[in-house]
């Protein structure tokens, strides 16, 4: 007598539970893919925002150390009026300028620096132009550039910036010597807001803030 074995097989259902278990599991692998590489893209943008809004609050900072505020340029009336839109609150006190220009003036004084804000939303940049000063009357730019250049690159913004400047007037002037409110060291607190195009997010942004002493004592 025949006996006939029977071939093992699946049924129709645990085909089914195991291609539905096999399909979330893929789904998951490719979810964690997706978050990993959006992460991933984010932080090479904030790294590449980081470091170039480093640089460029090294160059302020070390500017500001090395040389002195240029008083004569705000007490001409040059300096021009700013609406200070930085999102958080700053208390602001007495003789405290606060300005879109920053102008600075080498120890020697033949040299001057200027770091001018454009907000402008269709321009948005921060430059800077040095100045020979040997002729007060006639001021040269420096090695050549006759335009302002631009502290950021194609890749980097800003989207806010402010020049906060104690005291107002030139402590080391006689004349504002016998006022006890504006005897003190010249200082400079720099508000930045770095942005750049996010890969996920629309704009990322990097508000910096410091406070630099010029280390020019007179």
């Amino acid at each position: 007598m025949n006996t006939r074995l029977k071939s093992p097989a699946f049924t129709l259902i645990e085909m089914i539970v195991a291609i539905t278990v096999f399909s979330i599991f893929i789904g998951f692998a490719i979810s964690a893919f997706l978050s990993f590489h959006r992460a991933d893209q984010e932080a090479l943008v904030d790294r590449s925002l980081m470091m170039e809004a480093g640089q460029v609050m090294d160059i302020l900072t070390t500017d500001i150390k090395e040389n002195k505020i240029d008083y004569e340029y705000y007490d001409d009336g040059s300096g021009s009026p700013f609406t200070f839109t930085f999102p958080f609150t700053v208390e602001l006190g007495d003789h405290v300028l606060n300005e879109s220009v920053l102008v600075l003036r080498s120890v020697d004084g033949l040299t001057r620096t200027v770091y001018t804000w454009d907000s402008d939303p269709d321009v948005l940049g921060l430059t800077v132009q040095k100045f020979d000063m040997t002729d007060v009357t006639n001021p040269v730019a420096l090695d050549g550039y006759t335009d302002p250049l631009p502290m950021t690159s194609d890749h980097v913004y800003l989207n806010d910036v402010n020049f906060r400047i104690f005291p107002d007037v030139d402590p080391y002037d006689p004349e504002n010597a016998s006022d006890d409110a504006t005897a003190f060291q010249p200082v400079v607190t720099l508000n930045l807001i770095f942005a750049a195009e996010g890969r996920v997010r629309e704009e990322v942004t990097l508000p910096l803030q410091t406070t630099v002493t010029s280390r020019f004592y007179q």
